[in-house]
């Protein structure tokens, strides 16, 4: 009996480790860039993804194209199918005065999650990116390149 639980239990490790690893490697052959991505509140984003390492700066402007804070995010991706995880390791505010913003708010509520999830939908050049957290949002960005080793 033991010997069977084990079996099952190793088993499962290593399908777990066989998934987590076919995310990582698909993740790796991503070289792309997200541009004119205008979120909400001022808000612009830029990303970019060269062999699975994400970085991404996250730009508040004021009405007159002032910017007044921005962010760096550097992180991992994972690729499974439309599904991208991302692995965040470092965010990190590397301009912008006392006062805080929204993009600063977004960014120090983001900092306790090291796992990002987003479902992309491609069209065209186009990319719809779906996500949940923290709301619900679909944002519309410019795609060059190629997301994963799979698509």
């Amino acid at each position: 009996m033991l010997n069977k639980l084990l079996v099952i239990s190793l088993f499962m490790f290593s399908i777990t480790v066989s998934f987590f690893m076919y995310g990582l490697v698909n993740g790796a052959g991503c070289s792309y860039q997200l541009t004119d991505m205008v979120t909400d509140n001022n808000r612009e984003t830029f990303l970019s993804c060269y062999r699975g390492k994400v970085v991404a700066l996250h730009y508040h402007r004021e009405g007159d194209s002032k910017i007044l804070s921005t962010w760096k995010v550097e992180g991992r991706q994972l690729v499974f199918g439309e599904q991208v995880i991302y692995l965040v390791y470092n965010r990190k505010r590397v301009q912008g005065g006392v006062d805080e913003n929204t993009t600063d708010r977004y960014n120090r509520i983001s900092e306790g999650y090291k796992m990002l999830f987003y479902k992309f939908k491609f069209v065209g050049n186009k990319v719809y990116i779906f996500q949940k957290f923290p709301s619900k949002k679909v944002l519309t960005s410019d795609f060059k390149g190629r997301i994963s080793l799979s698509i």
